[in-house]
């Protein structure tokens, strides 16, 4: 199990204070601060749209119309407690719309293949790690992609997913699994 330590938990939280105050200043109508928080998150977000949905050119309207989306109800007034948190459930949203308005017979197991950050691996691991997460339930690939590659924490994937932590941490449990399965021929049986 791991522990944390006490400084992250500190540096999270400043963090999460100086951006409560860039989105304050948002709302009081500082066009900057939209940009600060436009920087800080829309290449997450693009990757997360693009993991979602394979689709470079659709990724791209997808997230645009996510920052809309939050700029306007931002303008609105719309209580907004997780910049992060708003975004990535407004991106899913729309993902998810776009991929049942694209096929409505295609299962999301049949979805595009994930898109994986240049940095995770050698080339070749990512083929196989991409391979190996297209093949693995859609429920399972989000909770992991979210927690492992995004590093949400469990309760902010179950703000995310609608869903308690306990499932969450099942989800990427069986996502471990699944992909054990997939990539031990590949990788050999003591690939952990």
């Amino acid at each position: 199990m791991l522990v944390r330590p006490k400084v992250a938990n500190t540096v999270n939280k400043h963090t999460a204070d100086v951006e409560q105050e860039i989105l304050q200043r948002f709302k009081d109508g500082d066009k900057e601060a939209f940009v600060e928080l436009f920087q800080r998150h829309h290449t997450a977000i693009y990757r997360y749209c693009h993991l979602m949905l394979g689709e470079k050119e659709a990724a791209e309207d997808i997230y645009q119309d996510t920052f809309y989306k939050f700029y306007t109800d931002c303008r609105e007034g719309k209580e907004v407690q997780s910049v992060r948190g708003f975004l990535t459930v407004v991106a899913r949203s729309r993902c998810l719309d776009y991929l049942k308005r694209k096929n409505r017979h295609t299962s999301f197991n049949e979805v595009a293949e994930p898109s994986w950050e240049p940095d995770v691996a050698s080339a070749d691991t990512q083929v196989h790690l991409r391979k190996a997460l297209s093949k693995i339930p859609h429920q399972y690939r989000e909770a992991f992609t979210l927690h492992v590659l995004r590093e949400y924490s469990y309760e902010e994937i179950a703000d995310i997913l609608g869903i308690g932590p306990h499932v969450v941490k099942n989800r990427i449990y069986r996502a471990k699994q699944n992909l054990r399965k997939v990539l031990s021929p590949i990788f050999g049986e003591d690939s952990r």
